[in-house]
């Protein structure tokens, strides 16, 4: 027969593990729901994983602190519950079994430790079902679907697609060429900056890492712009507008991006362009 001491022993520690991976959960969640809120309605998925890359490297206190500062009136309630979780979390994963070592060797002590651990797994998995509804709202009114949301979701729980590793972005980067993505007569993207991070393309405030593994073929150099590159450039400006900054290249050439409108329809205007000694445009 099992001995009842080591069965409470035991649950004890499931019920820390199961709260431990709900406050990752939530951890996550926020981080995915933060990564849509705030931009701009000219979004894009290249900018979407740029956030996210971002937000998956910051800690939860981060990211909560984010959130502060984009929350409305309408969220000010979460806001709290959400700056309570980080300090239960902090104790849970740093502090849970030392500051409860004598509760640990007792039965009454562990019964304790179970209902906190119980409450902290409830509160958690509550809250990350709060910002996941957030985060589908969100999309819905960006044009994205919740059935796109989910589908996501799973290619990052089963490993199929990874945010990309921020830090490649961090420091300046090369820029080998600008071409066009043309497969067949359907052109993919009329602009597509190679470099020595990948490919990237204009994001809302700066450079992205965008679609990765496209076939040479398919890329066709825009030669109007070869004088333009290589270029050593900061792919994320300082003090920009969304979508409204200058990428300085080389030999006076730069990217310049802004927003307009057409039709009714925002639409963003980029392009390559020399400057003159005579306008400086």
């Amino acid at each position: 027969m099992s001995d009842p001491e080591e069965e409470q022993i035991r649950e004890v520690y499931v019920w820390f593990g199961l709260a431990s991976y709900n406050a990752q959960c939530l951890e996550r969640a926020l981080a995915m729901f933060l990564a849509g809120l705030g931009t701009s309605d000219r979004f894009t998925a290249w900018d979407y994983d740029d956030r996210l890359a971002g937000n998956f490297e910051s800690t939860f206190g981060a990211l909560v602190t984010t959130f502060s500062k984009l929350a409305g009136p309408a969220e000010v309630q979460l806001l709290g519950e959400l700056e309570k979780a980080v300090e239960e979390r902090n104790e849970l994963i740093h502090r849970y079994f030392w500051n409860r070592a004598v509760q640990l060797v007792s039965t009454e002590g562990r019964s304790r430790m179970i209902g906190e651990l119980q409450a902290l797994a409830k509160r958690f998995d509550g809250l990350d079902s709060e910002i996941s509804g957030l985060t589908h709202n969100l999309m819905e009114r960006k044009g994205v679907s919740k059935e796109v949301v989910e589908a996501y979701l799973v290619s990052l729980l089963d490993g199929t697609a990874t945010p990309h590793d921020s830090m490649r972005l961090r420091s300046p980067v090369v820029i080998t060429a600008a071409c066009r993505w043309k497969v067949g007569d359907d052109i993919k993207s009329e602009i597509i900056f190679t470099s020595n991070a990948g490919n990237l393309v204009p994001g809302e405030k700066g450079l992205c890492w965008g679609p990765q593994g496209i076939p040479n073929e398919h890329l066709q150099v825009r030669a109007e712009f070869a004088k333009a590159f290589p270029a050593n450039v900061n792919p994320k400006p300082k003090n920009v507008g969304s979508w409204n900054y200058v990428i300085q290249l080389a030999n006076n050439y730069e990217l310049r991006v802004r927003p307009d409108e057409r039709d009714g329809k925002q639409i963003v205007l980029f392009g390559v362009h020399r400057r003159t000694a005579k306008t400086g445009q």
